[in-house]
């Protein structure tokens, strides 16, 4: 029993790791985005 409740909680730890690597990804990826939205904007004020 003990055995398998271990195994259950290192797959916890891979899945909430593999969430918070994709939240870093998306927010890198809205960074991009919104760099480049703000230098698209930037060369129409120009």
């Amino acid at each position: 029993m003990e055995v398998s409740s271990v195994k259950v909680r290192e797959q916890d730890k891979t899945i909430n790791h593999g969430r918070l690597d994709l939240a870093r990804d998306n927010s890198v990826a809205m960074l991009v985005e919104f760099r480049l939205e703000l230098a698209q904007y930037t060369l129409e004020v120009l």
